[in-house]
């Protein structure tokens, strides 16, 4: 979750010109958060908010929550911070104080979704990501290697049944399958964080650069196909992948998708075709959300950026589609229409390396497994 933490300097005595001697080993704060924070976990954003005399009012100081400690303390990893102007300027935050600060002075306040755009604008400016790796494992050497199957991640806890757990439609799809819940980084529904969940943390950790992991989601999406009835009988002729947008490419972040793609095709004998289809701008839904585009913005332009970069006849083949998550399956189903409108016979199904745990996609049945 993400909160603000509003300090009156002339009641505390904690002024922006105090930070660096409040710091320890110029990198932490402590927090003592049974004062103010109703609920704090690891991996919550705390933005400490100062006003009152001599201070002009702002954002000056943006932490990460990095352990909860004994007595109800928390130690907060520091991000960004600036002891003579604030990180969001006031005007800025001025726009949405009304919608944050419902309580009273001294509180801390947690941030509705509705604002997150402004929160997270500021984020992606100071840091590079804000997902972190706190445990890494070296699927290569790992003492599963001879039985790989037998590894923890693949136990009924993790993994997805799809017949009794999904409510997802994806128009355009013969089927899907994807082998995990992934929690989102914010859920407000449910007490369970990412940070405590074991393959969510694996899946978050792969989509921050650690690329071994790769081999768990492919072995996860096996698994599922084999699972799945719709699924084990069918024969593919090619799969390919969902692209990598150019920005993220020239800024050479690594292909995941591909990287799962590489072990699916020597495990399930699939011929790969890599980047069947390209993307010729940058396109992503956060940067959507930002500017304050919709959905079907995005579908709209995805599919006009999308273009063709591979000559192959798809009618009556079998194609399985690959990505490495899905949240409400728009990606897939833009990529889906674009087949269909140069190939309408050719059937497609997907597999992605994880769902994501939101109410929307999830049976009721699901939602009362993840509330518990």
């Amino acid at each position: 979750m993400y909160y603000v933490y509003r300090i009156s300097s002339s009641y505390d005595g904690f002024t922006p010109k105090k930070i660096r001697k409040r710091m320890k080993d110029e990198r932490y704060l402590e927090y003592s958060w049974n004062q103010y924070f109703d609920q704090l976990a690891k991996g919550d954003i705390v933005f400490t908010f100062f006003t009152g005399r001599g201070v002009l009012p702002g954002v000056y100081l943006i932490s990460k929550i990095d352990e909860i400690k004994e007595g109800k303390k928390a130690k907060g990893k520091v991000l960004e911070y600036n002891m003579k102007q604030p990180v969001i300027p006031l005007e800025e935050f001025n726009r949405i104080k009304r919608l944050v600060f419902t309580r009273p002075r001294g509180s801390v306040f947690v941030i509705p979704p509705s604002v997150y755009p402004i929160f997270e604008k500021t984020l992606s400016k100071q840091v590079l990501s804000d997902i972190e790796i706190f445990e890494k494992v070296d699927c290569r050497n790992c003492s599963f290697e001879e039985d790989f199957r037998r590894c923890p991640i693949f136990s009924p806890e993790y993994l997805v049944n799809w017949n009794k757990e999904v409510d997802l439609r994806i128009p355009g799809l013969n089927g899907i399958v994807s082998p995990f819940w992934i929690l989102p980084k914010q859920s407000w529904w449910m007490k369970l964080s990412y940070g405590s969940h074991n393959i969510s943390k694996i899946f978050y950790a792969f989509k921050s650069g650690y690329d071994l992991y790769g081999r768990l989601f492919a072995e996860g999406i096996i698994i599922a196909i084999k699972r799945n009835e719709g699924f084990r009988r069918i024969k593919f002729d090619l799969m390919t992948n969902i692209p990598l947008s150019p920005e993220k490419e020239a800024a050479g972040e690594s292909d995941r998708v591909d990287l799962i793609c590489s072990v699916l095709k020597s495990v399930i004998g699939v011929r790969n075709i890599k980047n069947m289809l390209v993307l010729s701008e940058p396109i992503s839904r956060r940067g959507y959300k930002f500017m304050g585009k919709t959905s079907s913005d995005f579908v709209k332009d995805y599919f006009r950026f999308l273009e063709w970069n591979k000559n192959l006849n798809l009618n009556d083949k079998k194609v399985l589609i690959v990505d490495d998550v899905v949240t409400d399956g728009k990606t897939l189903i833009t990529f889906a229409k674009k087949i269909h409108k140069r190939y309408p016979k050719a059937q497609l199904y997907a597999a992605t390396g994880g769902i994501m745990a939101k109410k929307r996609n999830m049976t009721h049945l699901a939602v009362k497994r993840y509330q518990r």
